[in-house]
């Protein structure tokens, strides 16, 4: 009997215990998950090292949306220096694309300060009341906020608190340890850059998308002889020749305005006052969406590249007049490649029209035909031997007139194969028709001496030089060319 009321009495202790039972068993799980939970949030940091900001708030959404039973859940970290702001977000449904409202909302609510921000609140979003918990990200919010939201009013539990804490104190210290890593990697970067950009041998340096320059190289600034700082923005400007500023001006706003590279030449004035020509060219760097972020140039020194210019057009202008007042063109021929050159004024010469491309047959077609055949053999012999030509003949005009002109071609090669003249063309007409009529002139002046027997002379009175016409020495009884002196007349006179 007693054995049986004690098995009797222990049944029933044991079933009187077992609610107790089945709640501490119910707590024991639930902790248990939540330290699973915490674990797996705290595991986040090895595969967040190296990681990006973009990265790591993707990573911690997706960890945490795996965990909690909220309709949303949205990280927001503020932009600092070059790293731009991150809102990512994770939501159910009805809740999609709605996290930067949910940020609107709540800086509606509470205010644009996040310090006074409190950790749990309600917020209406459209119809909807949520409750939000919110955990600062750094000091005060300075890196940032975690939030998450739900409609369920039991929101949030303790162990969601204990959750998103230990989230937000592990990506808080993620997100300054990459920011941090960023800017020193960056800061590494511009060093480096900065040495190379140093290095160049030219004048090296950047600009914003608006054109203000934030970058010289100390080339550069050693040419102008100003600081980085006084240089900065538009400083840089008050080097520029007045008389090249509103041209350069104008040519770097269109660069602006098109994004497209692009050059121009400008003056600058170097630290002891004295301007030098330079070749300025600038270069964009597009964004992935096909926004202009930057601008890269260079200034190379182009003054004595300038001033030989200017010089050789100084050249080739006198040149160009000494041919026209002489009526004599230069040429240049290779035979073996029949590469041909003609100044204006050779192409003046031949009465053909400049610009049109020289040949040998184009020179043949205007020479006259009774000079023609020892035209070509001379040519000939200087295409095949490389022999000189000085010749002079004439051509024949479309117009019907005959041109006296005179060649000549000079060889500088040093291949006997492949002779190169250079050479001159002149018009002589006018010298050939003067001769010619002063040999005219002359045979009529002797025909009627001798006709008229009437000779002619000259005396020069300082030296007693005396000069007889051939008429005169034939009176005289003087042999043709002979010296005459007032002994040699005395003897003739009786």
């Amino acid at each position: 009997m007693e054995g049986v009321l004690g098995e009797r009495s222990s049944r029933q202790l044991l079933n009187n215990d077992m609610p107790d039972m089945v709640m501490v068993a119910s707590e024991n799980e639930r902790l248990r998950r939540c330290m699973n939970d915490i674990l797996s949030v705290t595991a986040l940091p090895a595969a967040w090292t190296g990681g990006t900001v973009d990265g790591i708030c993707s990573a911690l959404l997706d960890a945490l949306r795996s965990i909690l039973d909220v309709d949303f859940l949205v990280v927001n970290v503020a932009g600092s220096g070059d790293q731009a702001e991150v809102l990512k977000e994770r939501s159910r449904t009805n809740f999609v694309d709605a996290g930067a409202v949910i940020i609107s909302d709540l800086v509606r609510t509470l205010g644009a300060n996040i310090a006074v921000w409190p950790r749990e609140t309600n917020v209406e979003h459209g119809e909807a009341d949520l409750r939000v918990l919110i955990e600062k990200l750094g000091v005060n919010g300075k890196v940032g906020v975690l939030v998450a939201g739900s409609t369920v009013s039991s929101f949030p539990t303790e162990e969601d608190r204990i959750l998103l804490h230990v989230a937000a104190c592990q990506a808080a210290l993620a997100i300054t340890e990459a920011i941090r890593f960023r800017h020193d990697t960056r800061a590494v970067a511009e060093r480096e850059l900065n040495r190379i950009a140093d290095a160049i041998p030219v004048m090296a340096w950047s600009t914003l998308p608006d054109g203000r320059a934030d970058f010289f190289n100390e080339h550069f600034l050693t040419f102008l002889g100003i600081t980085s700082e006084q240089a900065a923005g538009w400083g840089w400007a008050a080097s520029i020749h007045p008389d090249d500023s509103r041209a350069l001006q104008s040519v770097w706003m269109e660069l602006l305005a098109s994004g497209m590279p692009g050059e121009t030449e400008a003056r600058l004035r170097r630290w002891d006052g004295h301007y030098r020509w330079f070749l300025f060219r600038a270069n964009p760097v597009y964004s992935d969406e096909g926004a202009v972020v930057r601008w890269y140039g260079t200034n190379t020194d182009i003054d004595d590249r300038k001033r030989f210019e200017e010089e050789m057009r100084r050249s080739a202008a006198l040149m160009a007049q000494a041919q026209r007042l002489t009526v004599t063109g230069s040429v240049w021929w290779r035979p073996a490649t029949n590469d041909i050159y003609w100044s204006d004024e050779a192409y003046r010469v031949a009465g053909q029209d400049v610009g049109i491309t020289p040949s040998v047959e184009m020179m043949l077609d205007r020479c006259h035909p009774e000079d023609l055949p020892r035209i070509q053999k001379l040519i000939s012999n200087a295409m095949n031997r490389g022999e000189n030509v000085d010749v002079e003949h004439r051509l024949l005009m479309t117009d019907g007139a005959v041109k006296y002109v005179h060649v000549v071609l000079q060889n500088i090669g040093n291949n006997p194969a492949d002779p190169e003249f250079i050479g001159a063309v002149a018009d002589i007409t006018e010298r050939k028709l003067a001769e010619e009529q002063l040999r005219r002139s002359d045979v009529l002046l002797r025909e009627g001496q001798r006709i008229s027997q009437t000779g002619t002379f000259s005396w020069k009175v300082e030296t007693d030089e005396i000069t007889f016409s051939e008429e005169l020495n034939r009176i005289f009884g003087f042999e043709s060319g002979r010296v005459v002196d007032f002994d040699a007349i005395g003897q003739r006179v009786l």
